[in-house]
């Protein structure tokens, strides 16, 4: 993708599945703020970056200029960071659009979102079960259409390396953990 009009196209649909799955809880972000962020970004952005257009959920534990990060707490609600985290900016250096931020346990101490000031994110298709992962893990499906796809989160090397969370998606909540 070298054409502008494929970023402003990529980050409206971005947007639009934003909205779609809002009921999941996994962006912390509002759904307006979101869209009008990514397309003022996609106007700006440069490219000749590797991931030029691609949206990118960040964690809300990292921290950008354009969101608020509150770390998963009501302690943090409004907090505007001064600067921007190195991955982000990154990210944005390579041409990636920053999609918002995406739920997490309180200052990130957990592995599932159940413990978020903002709600736990809801399994897609069974409100019984807790997502795999400390990410949320819808949240790595909000953006994701093809090969256009990213999240970012603490542990993330945007080289070669990635570490994990595993955890089982098909755990009840409320069961006792492994």
């Amino acid at each position: 993708m070298t054409d502008p009009t494929e970023a402003l196209a990529t980050a409206r649909a971005a947007a639009d599945r934003l909205v779609k799955v809002k009921r999941l809880n996994a962006s912390l972000t509002p759904p307006k703020e979101t869209r009008k962020s990514l397309l003022q970004q996609a106007a700006a952005v440069h490219p000749s970056g590797v991931l030029y257009g691609m949206a990118v959920a960040v964690k809300d534990n990292i921290c950008t200029l354009e969101f608020t990060t509150t770390c998963g707490s009501k302690i943090l609600e409004g907090y505007r960071s001064p600067y921007e985290a190195t991955a982000v900016a990154r990210l944005k250096a390579a041409g990636a659009l920053i999609a918002g931020k995406t739920n997490c346990d309180e200052f990130a101490m957990g592995s599932s979102t159940e413990h978020s000031a903002y709600g736990r994110t809801q399994h897609p298709t069974d409100k019984t079960r807790i997502r795999d992962g400390g990410l949320g893990a819808p949240a790595r499906r909000l953006l994701r259409r093809g090969r256009h796809q990213a999240h970012v989160r603490s542990g993330l090397s945007l080289r070669s390396r990635r570490i994990r969370v595993i955890a089982r998606s098909d755990r009840r909540v409320g069961s006792e953990r492994a």
